[in-house]
């Protein structure tokens, strides 16, 4: 594996699960697809696996956006779609696809980046891989809104049916930036029945590239997460938009800086425990960018159940790295999905307690990869029992020159 900073190229290798696809890996292509690039993944509770894609068909046809389903042992799904993928006209110039969801019925929702500005788009497939016509416009809610152009979004689905986007907007006539929840009903169209307009802003701390990019609904209250130039935040509100002050400091979390020079941080994901708990993970920059994780208590302080109450940081041989995703296996240990600037697919793990597992790959991290090819991670999810699956890209400029999209599944062990 080539070096990032420190001793990464070191590592030991995961040995991959050789039950899954050929010995661990599944090699995607779309059918007449020129290239197939894997992006996002997710799994249902029968171990089936849904991953989205983008698609480029040459010259003479234009891009797709889709999904393929792999059974779970990493066959493709010949039932599903078109030998096992849906793929369809792009609506907009270069739509990026994240990890779908899947919906109680089996219909998927998956939100996308598109066009120069990379807008939020949200598209809705059915459990049998054709497009949901009566969704939005025709498939697509493009957030094509009077007041505000929406700039972040993520999506999370209500038990009703109705969806709720949360994210960041800037106001076309102010100016200014502020978070968002906008709710939508089931066929995709703002619910106007939600603040008159369908949408709340609500006061978040940063501008257009620095503000909040991540929500949750917990307990009939709306949590956003993001950062400002030098702080990774999240702030918990009411359901009318007003802070709510009973969480952390006057309302917010804001993550405890090492360093006053300290020039980026913000939350990339996060999630509920079952205790109703709080973890996330992020990044921040300081002479070069590295990973956090960190625990908080219902209420939006330190935990002192998880790490004594400490933020924890990726270790310094990664080098460069962030923490762009986390999710609990099924014994409740915290799994992290570690960047390395297009180095490799490298999982990190720690116990319900914050505790690094040191059983667990290269003293509590696992390289997935190749060792040669640049290699593009891009998705990550837990496989119930079965493993540990991630997505992406391997590239390699030097023969034998590649550009294949893959899955590959490590054991959980």
């Amino acid at each position: 594996m080539k070096s990032t900073q420190d001793d990464i190229s070191s590592f030991e290798r995961a040995k991959l699960d050789p039950a899954f696809g050929d010995n661990g890996i599944l090699w995607l292509h779309a059918p007449d697809a020129t290239q197939t690039f894997a992006k996002g993944l997710s799994t249902t509770a029968d171990g089936s696996i849904f991953i989205s894609l983008a698609c480029r068909f040459g010259q003479h046809a234009p891009d797709g956006v889709g999904i393929a389903k792999i059974g779970p042992d990493g066959e493709v799904d010949p039932d599903f779609g078109t030998q096992g993928y849906a793929i369809y006209p792009e609506k907009a110039a270069r739509m990026t696809p994240f990890a779908p969801l899947i919906l109680p019925n089996g219909d998927m929702l998956i939100r996308c980046l598109g066009g120069d500005a990379y807008k939020p788009m949200l598209m809705r497939i059915l459990a049998d891989g054709s497009v949901d016509e009566s969704f939005a416009d025709g498939g697509v809610q493009t957030f094509d809104l009077k007041d505000y152009r929406l700039i972040a979004a993520d999506v999370v689905p209500m038990d009703d049916g109705r969806i709720l986007v949360f994210g960041r907007a800037t106001h076309k006539v102010i100016g200014s930036t502020d978070g968002i929840v906008i709710r939508l009903l089931e066929n995709g169209q703002l619910d106007l029945s939600f603040h008159q307009t369908g949408m709340l802003s609500l006061s978040f701390r940063g501008d257009a590239t620095t503000n909040a990019s991540l929500g949750l609904l917990v307990d009939d209250k709306y949590l956003l997460a993001g950062g400002t130039e030098t702080e990774a935040l999240i702030r918990r509100y009411h359901l009318d938009g007003q802070i709510d002050t009973s969480f952390g400091v006057a309302g917010e979390y804001a993550l405890p800086s090492s360093d006053i020079n300290t020039s980026w941080a913000a939350f990339n994901d996060l999630l509920v425990t079952p205790e109703g708990k709080l973890i996330g993970v992020g990044d921040q920059y300081l002479d070069r960018y590295s990973g956090f994780l960190v625990g908080l208590d219902a209420n939006g302080h330190a935990d002192p159940d998880f790490a004594e109450g400490k933020v924890l940081f990726t270790p310094p041989r990664l080098g460069t790295s962030t923490m762009s995703k986390l999710a609990l296996d099924t014994s409740g240990r915290v799994v992290v999905y570690v960047d390395l600037s297009s180095e490799g697919f490298v999982l990190g793990r720690y116990s319900a307690s914050g505790a690094l597992d040191e059983t667990f790959g290269d003293r509590g991290y696992l390289y997935i990869g190749f060792g040669e090819a640049r290699e593009l991670s891009l998705g990550f999810a837990i496989q119930g029992t079965r493993g540990i699956l991630v997505s992406g890209q391997i590239v390699n400029t030097a023969p034998p020159m590649m550009n294949r999209a893959i899955i590959m599944r490590v054991p959980h062990a």
